[in-house]
């Protein structure tokens, strides 16, 4: 299953919430790859530490730019159960690709303040 976590709205949580579905996903046996479009890279940097520090479990993770965006998830995706995708904020050109190829997308707001 490809789960793209997408939102236009800046610090509403898409790469904690990806981030943690993917350790969810991973506990409960399932083979998951966490894919990281934010140029912030806070959902890769964040599995590197994980996986440095030896902390269970591990999650792969990568940065995928560039073209040929749904080729690579193609090839990638029959590797694993779940691929999990952090996008940017803007809508690019891989977030329309990862739009177009995912089974599910979650879609986080940040509650409006009175």
């Amino acid at each position: 299953m490809i789960i793209m976590v997408a939102s236009n709205s800046e610090g509403v949580g898409r790469s904690t919430i990806a981030a943690n579905i993917a350790a969810v996903r991973r506990l409960v046996g399932r083979t998951v790859l966490l894919i990281d479009l934010d140029p912030k890279k806070s959902s890769f940097e964040w599995s590197e530490a994980r996986n440095s520090g030896n902390i269970q479990p591990q999650i792969p993770a990568c940065v995928i730019k560039g073209k040929q965006f749904e080729e690579k998830i193609a090839s990638l995706k029959s590797d694993y159960n779940d691929v999990l995708i952090d996008t940017d904020r803007r809508n690019t050109k891989g977030a329309q690709d990862a739009l177009s190829i995912s089974d599910m997308v979650i879609v986080p707001v940040r509650i409006a303040e009175d």
